[in-house]
């Protein structure tokens, strides 16, 4: 079967002027609570986040780019363990001794007591290159946690260091091999679009698969359905205006060498757009 991938490609000039990325370094003072279960994986969106860890357990964080060092109050009974991407957290019993007072005024050790202070937050912040992660760790009595961090606007960040190196026509022609190939962009995020109408006339009906957001371009996948008994082939610039963004590239695949849809057949098509931040 031989996929035939063609690209009409718009607005070039919009897209030859290209932005610096402003990093992002004011953490804002918001907490989002997790679940508790043995394994995690969070999405880091710029909060400080509150983890419930065991209290008498190694617990393991892992970042989606190298520690370069912590910021925790000494005072703070907490030990913290960095390898590369990954801190090993353990709580540290507080320890109270009990003095007696006697007539001799040399005062008597009773005891020597050790505690765990259950339920006290402790606030962390991990250095990295890029940015400054926050978390509160509450110990609990719960089991040891994995805690796996993503940061997807870390990812999309690298995604537009790569593709600022590139030209805008290699780019474009990746996408499109990327989606029709395997079905996903690495660094892009996919989300499924459930078959949402997008049009549909007498001969044909396309619906929206597909979203796979990125830094500088959204890429949807659209299914478009043969309504009729004939042979339907849909010319790429039809599909422009689907969707109000500006449009950078239309690329439609049929399965066949005819370049048609079969009768109540399919072909699948993407859109290249300009995302949310260029819009």
């Amino acid at each position: 079967m031989k996929i035939s991938v063609c690209l009409s490609i718009f607005s070039l000039v919009a897209i030859l002027a290209t932005n610096s990325i402003a990093k992002d370094n004011n953490i804002k003072n918001e907490v989002v609570t997790v679940k508790e279960i043995e394994n995690q994986i969070i999405e880091y969106n710029d909060k400080t986040i509150s983890l419930e860890l065991s209290f008498d357990q190694t617990n393991r964080l892992v970042l989606p780019v190298n520690i370069l060092s912590q910021v925790v109050s000494k005072e703070k009974n907490i030990e913290i363990a960095i390898d590369k991407n990954q801190a090993f957290i353990k709580f540290s019993p507080m320890k109270e001794t009990v003095i007696a007072n006697t007539a001799d005024k040399n005062p008597t050790v009773l005891k020597n007591n050790s505690f765990y202070n259950l339920d006290t937050p402790i606030e962390v912040y991990f250095v990295t290159e890029s940015k400054t992660y926050s978390f509160i760790f509450i110990p609990k009595e719960i089991k040891a946690q994995t805690v796996l961090i993503n940061d997807k606007k870390k990812k999309l960040e690298e995604v537009f260091e790569k593709e600022k190196m590139l030209p805008f026509n290699t780019n474009i022609t990746n996408i499109a091999k990327y989606i029709f190939t395997k079905g996903e962009i690495p660094g892009y995020e996919k989300v499924h679009l459930d078959n949402k109408l997008l049009a549909k006339n007498d001969s044909v009906a396309i619906y929206a698969i597909n979203k796979h957001a990125g830094y500088k371009y959204d890429i949807f996948e659209l299914k478009l359905v043969n309504l009729t008994n004939h042979g339907v082939s849909v010319e790429e610039r039809n599909l422009i205006g689907l969707i109000d963004r500006s449009t950078y590239a239309v690329s439609i695949y049929y399965d066949n060498a005819v370049y048609e849809m079969a009768p109540h057949g399919s072909a699948k098509a993407i859109l290249i757009l300009a995302s949310d931040k260029e819009k």
